[in-house]
């Protein structure tokens, strides 16, 4: 034991806990995290996946290596990619984090050799698990943590050397700034604490701690000077790891405890006696951080949850009716979005939208709101309707916003529409970084056999199809409004009924009734448009509410006209209890209680 009291391995006690004991307790560790992230955030790791593009190619490894804080963020990167394949995500996430736990231990067994220690290290990895919840938190801040562990423990042999101490505290500064990044700082912190529990000279102390210091203000400095980072505290604080137009407290938070546990460590030799309530204590401290867990899972907002699943798993692997049977109470627009398309796939959308409760015209299409999130899915949207110039424009905006690179998803939407639209010089460059991503390869090598070759195009399932109805002798489906776009779409393949589908729906739930008497003269009756749906029979009793002989010219049916009877009927009896209440439940579906009840303007 040294003067400090901190602790010696050559006088230590053996632990009492077996060697299978601690490999069963890493077990346990990993297993909790585990299951806990899989179960309740699945979609994360999908979702996280798609946003960002890594490529194994040596000028993508020196521009990111080759940046402050590259190292961590390489691997990283290297690291979500690999969450395109199922669980791997939770697996990657989970053995981070017990790789934290056990690195956190053997820096707290350099203080005090006791199993207390098994208890205390878990705590910061409890407090990193929130933050991997939060899709806006980078696994960068998670790899930078763990390399600055492991700089921690190589600098331990040095602490107690005079002579290195200063020496090697400025070197472990330097290469984890350039290396991690931010993190350096937090190093910097647990240095000096290190020194001020083993060093027995104060010069020397002090001497460590201005040089930390003054290395501190140089790497700010620096950063601001060369424009390596915009603002200070992505230098300074974890906010280097997180959205940086966003906060998040539990990141400051989570720092904190890696000091804290070491105070903690070294504090349990003055208060030995008190052994078993302190275990107590900080057992029961990590029973509430696990049910906070809990809580958290099903508490906070996470809006973003459901959006990860819609906009990302579901809509990308075309499972509408896992989209419909599964779509929440609680929605926005980008959600009833996905949904519409899912419905409009079916063949629904004109049956059972009002059924959603609409809230205008944004909710069966929305307009971007200059996000990476917002245009992924309107891509894929407007992809899938078929209107190709406006998913590549979006496709574009959203890989251009990008803060990760790039965007795997996004990147084959330009791949696509370039072909579609004959680019082939464009579609090559967006394929030749396809092939450099290691889950994209082979379908970029598919790509790459359409090149130059139009039948080719024509012939394949899917970018055939949209090509057939973007050009064609009646018109090539490229304006400036939604209509019109829309139409020249319906006239070039009758078969595909998205465009009309969406047309229809816009105008309904835009209340733009007299846009909709326009379409139903023209169209009605005809491939296409040769019936109307159950909302657009509605509408059509809701142009003339009085003219029976209007409505059978306009396709609606018996069953339409008898529910009309029923929610007219009811209306004209509204001084009954919860009258808007009973309105709802017995005609909430349809197209005339929207139009009374829902407090929109006609756009």
């Amino acid at each position: 034991m040294d003067s400090c009291g901190l602790y010696d391995r050559n006088h230590a006690h053996t632990y009492t806990v077996f060697p299978y004991m601690q490999s069963l307790y890493y077990i346990v560790v990993f297993s909790g995290f585990f299951v806990l992230l899989q179960l309740a955030y699945s979609y994360n790791f999908f979702y996280a996946e798609q946003m960002q593009l890594f490529l194994f190619s040596s000028s993508y490894a020196w521009d990111t290596l080759m940046q402050p804080g590259g190292l961590a963020l390489y691997l990283a990167r290297f690291i979500v990619q690999l969450w395109y394949i199922p669980y791997s995500g939770a697996i990657c996430v989970a053995l981070l984090l017990t790789l934290t736990v056990f690195l956190t231990r053997k820096i707290l067994d350099k203080i005090t050799d006791t199993t207390l220690n098994f208890i205390l290290s878990i705590i910061p990895s409890c407090l990193l698990l929130l933050l991997h919840t939060d899709i806006y938190y980078s696994v960068q801040g998670t790899v930078a943590l763990i390399l600055m562990l492991c700089m921690l423990l190589l600098s331990f042999r040095f602490v107690s050397n005079n002579v290195f101490q200063s020496l090697i505290g400025l070197v472990g500064f330097a290469l984890l700034f350039f290396t991690t990044g931010s993190v350096a700082m937090l190093f910097a912190v647990l240095y000096l604490l290190i020194v001020f529990l083993k060093s027995k000279k104060f010069i020397t102390t002090l001497i460590t701690t201005v040089l930390l210091a003054m290395a501190a203000i140089m790497a700010g400095y620096l950063s601001l000077k060369l424009a390596w980072q915009g603002d200070l505290r992505l230098v300074l604080s974890p906010a280097a790891y997180y959205d940086p137009l966003l906060n998040n407290k539990l990141l400051l938070w989570s720092w904190l405890s890696f000091p804290a546990v070491m105070l903690a460590a070294f504090l349990f030799k003055v208060f030995k006696p008190f052994k078993k309530n302190i275990i107590y204590i900080l057992t029961a401290l990590q029973v509430v951080l696990f049910i906070l867990f809990l809580v958290h899972t099903k508490v906070k907002d996470r809006k973003l949850f459901p959006l990860m699943a819609y906009q990302d798993y579901l809509l990308r692997n075309y499972q509408w009716d896992e989209i419909i049977e599964t779509f929440p109470d609680k929605h926005n627009n980008q959600m009833m979005n996905v949904l519409c398309l899912a419905l409009a796939q079916k063949g629904l959308l004109g049956d059972r939208l009002f059924a959603y409760a609409p809230q205008g015209a944004p909710s069966v299409l929305e307009t971007w709101d200059n996000t990476q999130q917002n245009a992924m899915t309107l891509s894929d949207i407007y992809f899938h309707i078929g209107d190709i110039g406006t998913a590549q424009k979006y496709a574009m905006e959203g890989m251009t916003s990008s803060l990760q690179n790039g965007n795997t998803r996004l990147l084959q939407r330009l791949v696509e529409t370039n072909l579609i639209f004959g680019e082939y010089e464009v579609a090559e460059k967006y394929i030749r970084m396809m092939e450099g991503t290691l889950f994209y390869r082979k379908k970029g090598h598919e790509y790459r056999t359409l090149l130059r070759n139009d039948r080719a195009v024509e012939r394949d399932f899917l970018l055939g199809v949209k090509r057939k109805a973007l050009f064609s002798d009646k018109g090539i489906a490229v304006f400036n409004t939604v209509r019109e776009t829309f139409e020249q779409l319906a006239f070039n393949n009758p078969s595909c009924t998205l465009p009309m589908q969406y047309l229809l729906a816009l105008t309904l739930a835009g209340k733009d009734l007299k846009t909709f008497r326009s379409l139903i003269e023209k169209y009605f009756r005809t491939p296409l448009l040769p019936t109307l749906s159950n909302n657009q029979q509605e509408a059509v009793i809701a142009l003339e509410q009085n003219n029976p002989v209007f409505w059978i010219r306009n396709g609606v049916t018996t069953k339409t006209e008898q529910r009309f009877r029923a929610f007219d009927r009811d209306m004209n009896n509204q001084n009954v209890k919860d009258f808007v209440d009973k309105m709802q439940s017995a005609h909430g579906d349809t197209y005339w209680f929207y139009l009374v009840f829902y407090k929109n303007k006609a756009t």
